[in-house]
């Protein structure tokens, strides 16, 4: 679903039920379908299924809760449903998309319809359903690959057609054809592109092969079909072409095939006739399955032929390039090649890279051609290429410093199979030369503790944890893990815990090899290299970068660091990205820094000579990140007081929010940023910024339960304020915290915060500060059952803010009143204080507040036995609850309406109320609401006669009550399953609910 919920989240029995649910979401799925989806007939079905998927759906739905995702999976009479939105899931999302991209190709608007297309195309990830072996799974993983997913790749193929990107769609062939080599529709393309790149002699071969095959099935109307097809082509000229690239040069070239080969047939595995000048392949090389299958691939046609090109193997310095490429090469040698040369380009070793004059000098003399017949640059490059072609010959160039090194021998080498490694990402040969691109990425865990292991010896069940941390801290980079564990060889009898405590200064890491060998060998000089050949913009961005503790980058946030428009900073994390220092995070905009390259680029801009513009940086990236947090808390809670704001500092971008909705994403996306931005900026010692910027996050982490960040946030505002001697932001601030305290149920820590704010607020005379405390301290007195010190402390909270202006302070006392009278009995007066609470914050544009007076609105009129007044205020409070996804008050506003439902006997709507405030209540820490919710949950479910759901639901809610000391809510329900147990018939007194 869009990425939000990875493959690895739960067990396969619980991703088989999701993937079942997404191919029909919004529609209920009862246990017979569900069954038959789910285990294929060899294997034994549960002998419960009832039982089995509500166990599933429940876990599912924690998982999916845990990982944001916007779904919720309900059980409806023993069937499941999966509420979500179909735009959310990728496969509806291609289906869209594709549905677009037809438009815009019947208007004859290619370049969109192939965008559309390629955006479609790349939501599609592997098989569809792959882990489910189901007969009906089978069917309809058929019935979409060959009815949605063949004929998206066919339109796609069409558009890159109609815009004559032939070489491009012959590579999108190969891949395809790799698994549906006689579909007809993919032949025909295929004899298209091949008469339009001049290639008649492959269109006849090809044409060929795959008749062979058709007729081989029996299928002789495809056959016939195809046949008729190739005549016309045949018999058509194909249009002139114009310039063409390198590669573009090389399809059409003759290379005379070896006398082994037949002619236009599936080749046999060569036997070994030439030569391999490799450098021997490193012993027990582990890992990078995906990327060897990836070049094994590019380096065949579609029927499995040797294919020359060029690919480009690009990755960080340490990364493994270089052992990849010759352990891949070793594997194609007497395969698919019968000659494997060698040669290192020296592009980033700090001496004399080798030219194009010299490469051709060395292959010719690997191929024992005395050099000296051939006077002129031209003889020699003439007849290299006449032996290449007249070989299968893979050429790995290692180590080119860019596209620039590498493009005077594309011509040269064209009929060989090229592989040039880099630490770039070489984008000319790939957009201007068609070549093939792959990208090395750092090792998964299993594989680095396997490079580890294999040095230092496997380790007993004690030192696992330590051995794990080693390897995380070495980023899966093969050098690093490399040195790591030689530095461990050499010092015999050191337990591994006190090698992972020395790596946790991964400035350490980065400098374990300089042993005083000349030159060091360590992952910093490696690194120096790359970053020393960076042009000067990139360079300065990366020792800035290094100064972010956040673990993502935004394009305004590099531009806040460096001081500049963010069209100005993208070409330098264009080069950044290139060199591998960045990586994408698949987001727009949004990169990813590794750790041991933060410390890099931080020990960099650490030096002397960088002090002011490190300061500079820290405090434009500061006021970035300040300014645009408050721009987007005023958009969404203008209601709140604000913050006193500092000056913005020059060159920090701005970030203008269309919408609320557009506020809101905004700070939910930089929430990772903030969590760390925050502790950092006050250990910088920039403490005018880490007390204000948590009070721009109040208002979102509060609306969307993110209470555990908060609180600690406000904590290092309040040491932060403590050390620039702000008493009356400090009183505010411990205001804040003692009702986020509140929130997660800790009263006692919220009371000790409240006490401290009102003593702040009567030694500063802020009448605001004082009514706040007033406020809160009226709330603890209400939870603890004081109704009467509640009243009371309410009441001189009003006092003191009528001389105010502050309308929102105000709307919340009465909304607090309000409930305390209601508890009392007084339910007039309540609502009439709901009433003027309500107005007031319709008037300052409360949201959040006014779902939260009509929740209680609702509750107060239901007491009322008034079900239909109740029903309309609930409801008008969830439509506000859904338009701003206030997650504090939505579970409230469910349990009311559940209960609402209930007294009228609508159970279907009762339970489902009441399970939707349950989900709500458990993500936001309301043990409480949860408790009410679950109690009536269990009396909807024990008369519409689910007996066993119906004692679940309660003794949950007695063992909450029990928790939270609610002697008088814990008693209740005991007495419900008292009488539960007794296979009572009557019902409990519903005066009481």
């Amino acid at each position: 679903m869009h990425g939000r919920l990875t493959t690895g989240w739960g067990s396969a029995s619980l991703r088989k039920v999701l993937a079942v649910l997404l191919t029909d979401p919004q529609a209920r799925m009862d246990m017979t379908r569900l069954v038959d989806w789910v285990w294929p007939v060899d294997e034994p079905a549960p002998n419960d299924p009832v039982s089995t998927f509500r166990t599933y759906a429940a876990r599912i739905g924690k998982a999916m809760r845990e990982a944001g995702v916007p779904a919720t999976l309900r059980t409806i009479d023993g069937a499941l449903r999966l509420d979500v939105e179909r735009s959310a899931i990728d496969y509806f999302t291609f289906e869209n998309l594709i549905g677009t991209a037809r438009s815009h190709s019947r208007e004859n608007d290619h370049e969109t319809a192939l965008e559309m297309a390629s955006a479609a195309l790349g939501l599609w990830q592997g098989q569809p359903l792959a882990d489910l072996t189901s007969q009906r799974a089978q069917d309809w993983r058929y019935s979409v690959v060959n009815n949605v997913w063949l004929p998206a790749n066919q339109l796609l193929l069409g558009e890159l057609i109609a815009l004559g990107r032939f070489d491009t769609a012959l590579q999108k062939l190969d891949k395809l054809q790799r698994e549906h080599r006689t579909d007809i529709g993919l032949a025909r393309r295929r004899l298209h592109v091949l008469r339009e790149l001049g290639r008649t002699d492959d269109m006849g071969a090809y044409h060929l092969s795959v008749r062979r095959l058709l007729l081989a099935d029996d299928d002789q109307a495809a056959a016939a079909d195809l046949l008729a097809y190739y005549n016309s082509l045949a018999s058509k000229t194909p249009a002139t072409r114009g310039a063409r690239s390198a590669a573009e040069r090389l399809a059409s070239l003759p290379r005379p095939r070896p006398p082994s080969d037949p002619p236009r047939s599936l080749l046999p595995a060569p036997a070994p006739r030439g030569r391999s000048l490799l450098p021997p392949a490193a012993s027990g090389f582990v890992g990078h399955h995906d990327l060897l299958r990836t070049l094994d691939d590019l380096a065949r046609s579609a029927d499995g032929r040797f294919r020359p090109g060029v690919i480009v193997l690009d990755g960080l310095a340490g990364i493994g390039k270089t052992a990849l490429a010759v352990h891949w090469a070793h594997r194609q040698y007497g395969r698919l090649v019968d000659t494997a040369l060698y040669l290192d380009l020296h592009g980033f070793d700090g001496g004399r890279p080798v030219k194009a004059d010299d490469v051709v000098d060395e292959l010719l003399d690997a191929f024992e051609v005395p050099i000296a017949r051939l006077p002129t640059r031209a003889r020699r490059e003439a007849k290299l290429r006449e032996l290449l072609a007249q070989t299968r010959t893979l050429v790995v160039l290692d180590n080119a410093a860019n596209s620039a090194h590498v493009l005077p021998l594309l011509f040269t080498l064209s009929p060989c199979l090229l592989l040039v490694t880099s630490r770039l990402g070489l984008t000319a040969l790939a957009s201007r030369h068609g070549a093939r691109r792959c990208s090395v990425t750092p090792l998964n865990e299993p594989h680095a503790v396997a490079i580890l292991t294999s040095r230092i010896g496997a380790r007993d069940a004690r030192e696992q944890e330590p051995l794990a941390r080693i390897t995380e801290l070495c980023g899966g980079v093969p050098l690093a893990l490399q040195l790591v564990a030689h530095h461990i060889e050499s010092r015999h009898g050191m337990a591994l815990t006190e090698f992972a405590d020395e790596l946790r200064d991964q400035g350490r890491l980065l400098d374990i090899g300089d042993d005083g060998d000349d030159p060091p060998s360590n992952m910093r000089a490696a690194l120096l290299v790359t970053y020393n050949a960076l042009p000067p913009e990139a360079g300065n961005l990366l020792r800035l970068i290094g100064l972010s503790p956040m673990p993502e980058l935004t394009l305004h946030a590099a531009a806040a660091l460096a001081g500049l428009p963010p069209k100005e900073v993208q070409h330098a994390l264009d080069v950044l990205v290139s060199t591998h220092f960045l990586t994408h995070t698949g987001n727009r905009g949004r990169y990813r820094v590794h750790d041991l390259l933060r410390t890099f680029a931080r020990d960099l801009a650490e030096r002397p000579e960088y002090a002011v513009a490190r300061e500079e940086a820290e405090r434009r990236l500061l006021s970035f990140y300040l300014h645009t947090g408050f721009a987007a808390d005023r958009l969404l809670f203008p209601f709140r007081p604000a913050v006193p704001m500092l000056p913005a500092e020059h060159g920090i971008p701005s970030i203008e929010f269309s919408s609320e909705s557009a506020a809101a994403n905004w700070l939910l996306e930089e929430k990772g940023n903030f969590d760390r931005l925050v502790p950092w900026a006050a250990q910088r010692g920039y403490h005018e910024y880490s007390w204000r910027i948590p009070h721009t996050l109040y208002g979102i982490y509060r609306r969307y339960g993110f209470y555990g960040e908060l609180r600690d946030a406000y904590g290092v505002s309040i040491n932060s304020l403590q050390s620039v001697n702000d008493l009356e932001s400090e009183g505010a601030s411990r205001s804040d915290l003692g009702a986020i305290h509140f929130a997660l149920g800790d009263w006692e820590a919220g009371l000790q915060e409240l006490h401290l704010a009102a003593a702040i607020a009567q030694k500063t005379h802020s009448a605001i500060g004082i009514a706040t405390s007033l406020l809160h301290l009226g709330t603890y007195e209400a939870q603890a059952g004081h109704l009467d010190a509640a009243e009371e402390l309410y009441r001189r909270a009003l006092d003191r803010i009528a001389a105010t202006a502050g309308a929102g302070t105000e709307s919340a006392i009465l909304h607090r009143l309000a409930g305390t009278l209601r508890s009392r009995g007084r339910h007039g007066e309540a609502l009439a204080l709901y009433s003027q609470a309500l107005n007031l914050r319709e008037t300052i544009g409360n949201r959040h507040g006014q779902a939260d007076t009509l929740a209680e609105m609702a509750a107060t009129l239901c007491e009322q036995y008034q079900y239909e007044d109740a029903q309309h205020y609930g409801e008008r409070a969830l439509v506000i609850i859904e338009q701003i996804n206030d997650i504090e008050v939505g579970p409230r506003a469910c349990c009311v309406l559940a209960k609402v439902h209930h007294r009228q006997s609508h159970h279907p709507a009762a339970i489902g109320y009441a399970r939707q405030a349950v989900r709500l209540a458990m993500r936001n820490h309301s043990a409480e609401v949860e408790a009410e919710a679950l109690d009536i949950l269990g009396h909807a479910l024990h008369e519409t006669g689910r007996r066993a759901a119906a004692e679940e639901g309660w003794l949950i809610a007695a063992a909450i009550y029990a928790d939270l000391g609610n002697a008088d809510g814990e008693r209740h329900v005991r007495e419900d399953l008292v009488l539960l147990s007794g296979d009572a018939e009557s019902t409990v007194d519903n005066t009481r609910r």
